[in-house]
């Protein structure tokens, strides 16, 4: 939406830098994009009147813009053409030190402005403000979910079957299958560098380190604890046939995919491969990892002779994260038609299986609660009531927030001054929890693994159960700080237990909403882990806890 804010004239430029920061303020910019505005804007009045040669009679329209979340200056001015934005290779026309400033300022925010020319005007563009990735992703997202759903009910009731089908032959499962292929690409590249480049990154504090290795045994134990109760909710939750729903997935030939383990031995004894290369040509993660692990603590071991290897394995890492970034940006419009071909080929029947996933999800927040009040109890030795009451107050604010990053001060807030935790201790020890408490990917990873067992009829042995439970555990920790890191590590429980790969797209609809869940769970877990280890160390103010 576009608002005209006013007119400006030379001898009202310092006007409209006020009321521009002023408006600004009104929509919750930062001062520090607001300043820059500011001067972008003075700036780019001033090269233009100069390069326009109006004289004190010049003037230009300023305008606001506001669409999916991003702030942007509209600067119009009606006259002869002239594109006030520097080229690259502009140098100052004399010699005073100002000028050099200001030309310097105008380059380095050069990618923040455009210029176009219509219709007699002069338009300059300036982005004022951008929302993170992660939201507006979340926002695409969620959009290609609800039109999906739309597209797919509408499809249904106006189109027959065998147009359907067409459709979803000709059209949806090509993309789909593209997608899911560049994604299976870079599982098994990203999952290796991100381990690799974790481990010569981590630190000896953290590693070696009496806190640290307290912390690894308490957040190990509420995973497996976590892991097991998430499998039990799944078998209660998806325990009819949902068989229906393949019809909307494309499954390949023979329906399901064989069981890649038959127990929790033959997983065991396949995680050392035979060779460096077949790891990355099928669907063996966890050789992946394990040649990734072997590796990083070799690198470590040798310090700084691998100095220059580390830096290469580092930009190797980020390589791969910018291509995964790029092929998730095709994310939006894979659900858009996962969503309408599921929803056109079964009806919404489907939403009433995915609500049930959601309902699991929402137990497996009080789920992840249980666990930690009951470690609490075990580890701590003190009552974990006024923590769990604490916690239930913070959800609301952790669900809303998508990034860990961004959870950080008001979680290390949270710690110090409601639950008496130091503020030294929390400072070291939620930033490296993150790493390691993912109750809440165990609980997604359990319920939606079980969830396309039961569309693909899978039987759930005792021995297929423990690798499962194994598995579990294990992808929750090793999720990499990614996009798409939770779908890598889905993608390989569905080898594990035999349901196909084109199962994902179905998971990629409902992803975006499981992370807010998933955020809550692992913050809990986070949390417990710190107060636990504060208590332990007669770091608890038990003042505060208590009041």
């Amino acid at each position: 939406m576009e608002k005209n804010i006013r007119t400006i004239t030379v001898p009202e430029l310092r006007q409209g830098r006020q009321a521009l920061a002023e408006e600004l303020k009104q929509r919750g910019i930062p001062a520090r994009e607001i300043t820059l505005a500011q001067l972008l804007l003075e700036e780019m009045f001033f090269r233009l009147q100069k390069g326009m040669e109006t004289g004190a009679d010049f003037s230009i329209c300023m305008a606001l813009r506001r669409m999916w979340g991003d702030t942007e200056l509209r600067l119009i001015a009606r006259g002869a053409e002239y594109n006030p934005i520097p080229a690259v290779t502009e140098t100052p026309t004399d010699e005073a030190e100002e000028d050099a400033y200001q030309l310097a300022i105008l380059k380095t925010n050069r990618q923040k402005m455009s210029y176009v020319r219509k219709n007699g005007l002069n338009i300059i563009t300036i982005k004022v403000h951008e929302m993170d990735s992660t939201k507006r992703q979340l926002i695409y997202t969620l959009s290609g979910l609800v039109l999906g759903c739309i597209c797919g009910l509408f499809m249904q009731a106006f189109l027959g079957a065998d147009v359907i089908k067409a459709i979803n032959d000709s059209l949806i499962a090509p993309v789909r299958n593209v997608f899911l292929n560049a994604l299976h690409m870079m599982m098994a590249p990203v999952t290796f560098f991100a381990i690799i480049a974790g481990i010569t990154n981590i630190s000896d504090a953290a590693l070696i380190g009496k806190l640290g290795g307290r912390m690894v045994v308490v957040s190990l134990f509420m995973q497996v604890i976590t892991a097991l109760l998430g499998l039990g909710l799944g078998l209660l939750l998806f325990a009819g046939e949902l068989s229906y729903m393949q019809a909307g997935i494309a499954p390949v030939a023979g329906n399901a995919a064989a069981v890649q383990y038959g127990s929790l031995k033959d997983m065991v004894f396949d995680i050392v491969p035979r060779d460096l290369v077949e790891p990355f040509k099928g669907d063996k993660i966890l050789q992946v990892m394990f040649l990734a692990i072997f590796f990083g603590l070799i690198l470590n071991k040798m310090g700084d002779k691998a100095k220059g290897a580390v830096e290469c394995i580092d930009f190797v890492f980020r390589f791969a994260i910018v291509t995964l970034k790029v092929i998730v940006k095709a994310i939006p419009l894979v659900v858009f038609l996962s969503m309408a071909s599921l929803l056109a080929s079964t009806g919404i029947e489907s939403l009433l299986t995915f609500s049930g996933l959601f309902g699991g999800l929402f137990i497996g927040v009080a789920v992840v609660w249980l666990v930690g009040a009951m470690t609490i109890l075990l580890f701590g030795r003190i009552t974990p009531f006024s923590m769990t009451r604490k916690i239930m107050g913070l959800s609301p604010l952790i669900f809303t927030v998508s990034s860990s990053h961004a959870r950080l001060p008001f979680v290390l807030k949270f710690c110090a001054e409601n639950l008496g935790i130091d503020a030294k201790l929390a400072a070291f020890s939620i930033p490296v929890g993150v790493q390691l408490n993912k109750a809440g990917n165990c609980i997604f990873f359990s319920l939606v693994t079980l969830m396309l067992m039961r569309v693909y009829a899978i039987d759930m042995s005792t021995s297929l159960f423990l690798t499962l439970w194994v598995s579990v555990c294990i992808m929750a920790i090793a999720k990499p700080p990614i996009p798409c890191g939770g779908i890598i590590c889905i993608a390989y429980l569905f080898t594990v237990v035999g349901v196909p790969a084109e199962a994902i797209s179905v998971i990629l609809c409902v992803e975006p909403i499981a992370a807010m869940f998933n955020g809550v769970c692992n913050e809990s877990a986070n949390i417990a882990t710190t107060f636990i280890l504060a208590r332990e160390n007669n770091m608890l103010d038990e003042k505060k806890y208590f009041a």
